[in-house]
């Protein structure tokens, strides 16, 4: 292909989503720019014995070569890949791959720009599609088991006697050093590290191997670190560690009566507690639901779909997905620089679920294209007025925060697409079925 007023010589189709631009700029336009660059260098540099803007080009092409060429390049393919984009309707979804090598005296500058582009397709299949939405059901026994919970979180800690040993349930506070196949590991040595025995929130084979360990003792337990590790360097490997009880403490729960319902101000009974419990495992079932069923619907369209998605798109999403993992194991309690490691060490392991997310995302955004739908002043403050009440916030400063343009075409951008799945939803075929409040809906699956 060739568009001579921007120097390109040929597009070449890489990919679906991804194209190579060839250029070939003559001398005499390499020659301007290269002057124009030049002349500019010599107005804003001051070289002993010349005024601004009088060194001559010889003496500048001695001191100032690099910095001119340099500049020169920038420009020419700014300019050129600019307008060939603009010129072949092309939209560019990140910075191209440019490669060059420099100006050549008299010589025509040639080089190439590797891009990637926003994927074309027509999206079909997703009216009519069949899909199954679960009801929920909440039984007696589910109600009971939330209470139950409750009382686990009002649960006070009690010191046991000195010849008691760690039993399943006991929250204990220890110290260890581990090594790894005999290689000392200083990184994984822990002090004061508090936890409930049978909680799974360790090693389970090193939960199950300090059960019996009274307090001051210490003692070394061997362990095998589980093949699906989330340090993938420590996965199938032997470790010991060495562990000191420091302090066992044994859960008390409340009972359920006048005293308990005292924790909670609004309710008269424990049947207005049941009741209340019952509404609330109702609610967070419906929303388990949706959900699941908002999976389906997904997943449902996207199978007739096939088509590619920029990899700079998956990176962006890859690096976002990073980012929330490191921030929930903070907040639970890990280091930033170990949260930080393991992480990263888990990007690999996200890219299916990225390219699933921005697949998701294109295909919306094209059915909210196809359908004409669109997004009006009312929707966005529908949406403000609902992320205030979310997070407890007046709508004016909620509306403060989006006036960005970036933040309020995200959010202009999210609106649409739910906009585009409950076109969906409208359009299929849906059969109800029944599900207990406290199970995951079938066919459930995690953003």
């Amino acid at each position: 292909m060739s568009v001579t007023n921007q120097g390109v010589t040929t597009i070449e189709e890489l990919s679906p989503v991804k194209k190579k631009l060839s250029f070939e700029i003559a001398w005499d336009d390499v020659k301007k720019e290269l002057d124009a660059a030049y002349e500019s260098v010599g107005k804003s540099t001051r070289i002993k014995g010349f005024r601004p803007g009088k060194t001559p080009r010889k003496i500048l092409e001695m001191h100032f070569k690099e910095r001119a060429e340099g500049e020169a390049i920038t420009n020419i393919i700014s300019r050129c890949y600019t307008g060939a984009l603009q010129d072949n309707k092309i939209i560019a979804v990140d910075h191209p791959t440019i490669d060059q090598n420099g100006i050549v005296q008299n010589g025509n500058f040639v080089f190439t720009a590797v891009v990637e582009t926003q994927p074309e397709f027509e999206p079909e299949g997703y009216v009519g599609i069949e899909a199954e939405r679960e009801i929920v059901e909440v039984a007696e026994s589910d109600v009971e088991q939330r209470l139950e919970e409750i009382r686990n979180m009002m649960a006070t800690l009690e010191e046991v006697g000195e010849d008691r040993g760690v039993v399943e349930g006991d929250h204990v506070l220890l110290d260890f050093q581990v090594s790894v196949e005999g290689e000392t590991r200083a990184d994984l040595n822990t002090k004061d590290y508090m936890f409930q025995v049978g909680s799974r929130k360790l090693i389970p084979e090193f939960e199950e191997k300090i059960v019996g360990i009274k307090k001051g003792e210490t003692k070394e337990v061997e362990i095998t670190f589980p093949q699906n590790y989330d340090a993938e360097n420590l996965a199938g490997r032997a470790g010991t560690f060495t562990v000191t009880i420091k302090d066992i403490r044994k859960k008390i729960l409340p009972p359920l009566d006048e005293s308990f319902l005292k924790n909670f101000e609004k309710f008269e009974s424990l049947e207005d507690l049941r009741k209340n419990i019952r509404l609330s495992l109702e609610e967070e079932g419906k929303i388990r639901i949706e959900s699941a069923f908002r999976n389906r619907l997904i997943d449902a369209i996207l199978e007739p779909n096939s088509f590619d998605v920029p990899s700079a798109w998956v990176e962006r999403q890859i690096q976002y997905m990073v980012f929330e993992m490191q921030q929930r194991m903070i907040m639970n309690g890990m280091k930033h620089e170990k949260a930080s490691e393991i992480a990263f060490g888990m990007k690999d392991r996200f890219r299916d679920q990225a390219t699933k997310t921005v697949r998701t995302t294109v295909l919306l955004s094209r059915i909210a294209e196809k359908e004409s739908l669109s997004v009006d002043e009312s929707d966005i403050e529908e949406a403000l007025r609902s992320i205030a009440a979310r997070y407890g916030r007046d709508y004016e400063s909620v509306r403060k925060n989006y006036a960005d343009g970036d933040t309020m075409l995200r959010l202009r951008d999210e609106i649409l697409e739910k906009k585009a799945l409950h076109f969906v939803e409208e359009k299929a075929m849906v059969k109800e079925v029944k599900m207990s409040a406290v199970q995951p809906a079938e066919g459930e699956k995690s953003e």
